[in-house]
């Protein structure tokens, strides 16, 4: 935060030539105040009239303006009444701005700011540390879904609801496997890790492919031993759980109905641009500001190169361009 003081002159007017009020156009005869625009004010209520207005009281801030979040307020006091710390409700002048996954920003005190942050909301709240080291919040651990059970039963839900959306094929088998953050680091080896990002879940798919001759001399190849599989990490909110099953489940679709797609913005651009229209179909809009505000080329960059193609193009016209990068399996 900053306090922005007016450049106020107090000066003797000359003889030599009139100046006229800013504000009431009167003429003015003595001292008078001047702003660093070189405008002149007859008094303090006129120079008052051109200063900002307290977000707080309303009143103008002619004595000097605190700025908080672009906005103006009058005095440390007022400052401190909109400045309560998110977490312990103190309010504190030294409050600072710490930005949630989605974009929005929360206000904590100093002491509150160096608290251990939750792993999926990044925000220092009062947190609990799990076996693996992840620290989750008490907001994050309200909807926090662990065991298999329960999230079999968000798999199948969300492969329904993209079923309903576009399609997406419910027949084959997924294989779902749940894992704490150290299996999934082990796990997820090798892959693409978005800066500044945290994983959930990733999908494997892994084949065999058996070559025959037939008649005439052709080979003929088969595609056998398929297995599709689903890592998700314990003990993650639902919705993101949700959100997390729909990007990788838009993989399993592109493996099954395009093959490996060679440019890996467009094949994360896509899931994260399926995933977003399923946050939106379920009512969570708010889901996809984390998605807008992501500065990774791969993901932010490629769900906003394909979030505007499925705008313009629709549906059909976007698969077909991300198809266009694909190899098929066979």
């Amino acid at each position: 935060m900053k306090k922005i003081f007016a450049f106020i002159i107090f000066s003797l007017i000359s003889t030599a030539f009139a100046l006229n009020c800013k504000i009431c156009k009167k003429e003015i005869n003595g001292r008078y105040m001047k702003d660093k625009h070189n405008n002149v004010f007859c008094s303090e209520k006129c120079f008052a009239e051109t200063a900002p207005k307290c977000t707080l009281c309303k009143k103008a801030c002619s004595k000097g303006i605190y700025t908080f979040m672009k906005k103006p307020y009058c005095s440390k006091k007022c400052l401190e009444q909109i400045s309560k710390c998110a977490n312990c409700d103190t309010p504190s002048s030294q409050i600072r701005i710490i930005i949630n996954t989605d974009g929005t920003q929360m206000l904590f005190c100093p002491s509150c700011a160096g608290n251990p942050k939750c792993y999926f909301c990044s925000l220092p709240y009062k947190t609990r540390k799990l076996a693996d080291g992840r620290h989750i919040c008490q907001t994050c651990r309200k909807t926090a879904v662990s065991s298999k059970q329960q999230i079999l039963s968000r798999l199948k839900y969300v492969r329904k609801k993209l079923n309903q959306l576009y399609g997406f094929d419910m027949n084959h088998y997924i294989e779902l496997i749940v894992l704490d953050l150290n299996e999934l680091e082990r796990e997820s080896g090798g892959i693409y890790q978005p800066a500044g990002g945290f994983r959930i879940a990733l999908m494997r798919y892994n084949y065999e492919i058996s070559e025959k001759k037939a008649r005439r001399g052709r080979n003929v190849r088969k595609l056998q031993n398929e297995k599709c599989r689903i890592f998700i990490l314990n003990n993650t909110p639902r919705d993101l759980l949700d959100d997390a099953l729909a990007h990788e489940l838009t993989h399993d679709y592109l493996r099954h109905n395009a093959g490996k797609i060679s440019d890996l913005s467009v094949e994360e651009g896509f899931a994260e641009t399926v995933a977003s229209q399923f946050n939106k179909a379920v009512k969570k809009p708010h889901l996809n500001k984390r998605k807008e505000a992501n500065n990774d080329p791969v993901y932010g960059g490629g769900y906003r190169k394909i979030s505007k193609l499925l705008k313009q193009k629709g549906f059909k016209k976007t698969v077909e361009y991300v198809k266009s990068f694909a190899t098929p399996v066979i």
